[in-house]
């Protein structure tokens, strides 16, 4: 077997291209040719190249014989799991704009919620300044507190409920699926 120069892999005898990064291999011209249907006796083919249709590894993403990328192979490496959970951590909801394709409608009942916070927070202001009464002769102002705080803490619940929402889902998806963006 030879070593891929480029990411130190492995590469089965007679491959033209590396099945993990898709590098040319360097070796010397083989005595014949390898065939598609030709394989080493240990190796079980899971998969066929959608190009030349070689048997392939379940791992494969580049097919040794012809050099094709395979369905599911991203060259940069998909999308990372940790970066989507400290985006929901820090930025809660916004992280599903890092998975946009398949997130784009919890984003936006997330602003939907977010929207609808802001409504109540605009009341529960709008409350508190109609309680508060001054005097003109003297000009000392106060506030008739009253349960305004109930209004608020349904704000704020909501704010949660949408961080501890993006958190979790984004920290119960497999490494696999981010991979794939």
């Amino acid at each position: 077997m030879v070593t891929c120069a480029s990411c130190q892999q492995m590469v089965t005898d007679g491959a033209k291209f590396c099945n993990n990064c898709g590098a040319p291999v360097d070796v010397a011209a083989p005595a014949a040719p390898p065939s598609p249907a030709a394989a080493p006796a240990n190796v079980t083919f899971t998969k066929f190249c959608s190009s030349c249709g070689s048997g392939l590894v379940a791992a494969a993403v580049i097919c040794p014989n012809c050099g094709a990328a395979q369905k599911g192979f991203n060259s940069s490496g998909g999308k990372s799991k940790t970066t989507a959970v400290l985006l929901a951590v820090f930025l809660s909801a916004w992280t599903w704009v890092y998975t946009w394709k398949v997130n784009a409608k919890k984003f936006w009942i997330a602003l939907g919620l977010w929207v609808v916070q802001i409504v109540i927070i605009a009341i529960a202001a709008g409350n508190a300044a109609s309680k508060i009464t001054c005097n003109p002769t003297t000009g000392v102002c106060s506030y008739h507190a009253s349960s305004g705080a109930g209004i608020v803490l349904i704000a704020w619940l909501i704010s949660f409920g949408i961080w501890i929402w993006a958190i979790v889902d984004v920290s119960t998806k497999n490494q696999s699926f981010y991979a794939n963006f």
